[in-house]
């Protein structure tokens, strides 16, 4: 299951956030900060992940206010080897929640802010599920890819970085028919 990577023509999303250029992190000086590249990178085909959700690091919900679900290391270890690591956007389903698709923005990588010792794919599904959900299947298509992983200087500017990948991730998923992939890979 790979994907290469297709640049749409569809209308371009909205700004995203502000970055130095040279490491990534954040600078304090608004003035000195560029504006990152916003070409909408759809994959074609997209990826197709599924997994129970195991319990991850604890930071999603309890310190970033951004919970996710995250897949066991046998399925991170199943993506495609020249597969790049960075933040990605599709649809997620949990069948044993609902049949309905949602939206998702997924970090797949090391997470260089929390200087992870080994490989992640942690999902934020966007919707507001009741309750955490352990051990039950998610489902994932990854349709595109947003950013590379950054680093940043305060756990405030990563927390913007995520929000702002959501609001992309929402606007960029609503600009293609993703009907074909949605019979495709989640209505069984």
């Amino acid at each position: 299951m790979s994907g290469r990577r297709v640049e749409d023509k569809s209308p371009p999303p909205p700004s995203l956030p502000l970055i130095d250029g040279k490491s990534g992190d954040f600078s304090p000086a608004e003035n000195e900060r560029m504006p990152r590249d916003i070409t909408v990178k759809w994959l074609d085909p997209p990826i197709f992940l599924f997994g129970d959700v195991v319990k991850g690091f604890g930071r999603g919900s309890r310190q970033l206010g951004i919970p996710t679900a995250n897949f066991p290391e046998s399925v991170v270890k199943s993506l495609p080897k020249n597969f790049k690591t960075g933040i990605y956007f599709g649809l997620a389903q949990v069948p044993s929640y609902s049949s309905e698709v949602f939206n998702m923005v997924m970090s797949c990588g090391w997470n260089p802010f929390y200087q992870n010792e080994k490989l992640s794919a942690e999902t934020h599904i966007i919707h507001n599920f009741p309750n955490e959900f352990y051990g039950v299947e998610l489902r994932v298509l990854i349709a595109g890819y947003i950013r590379p992983e950054w680093n940043f200087k305060h756990v405030k500017h990563l927390i913007k970085a995520i929000k702002d990948d959501i609001a992309f991730a929402e606007s960029t998923v609503s600009q293609k028919d993703m009907t074909k992939w949605r019979k495709m890979f989640f209505d069984n």
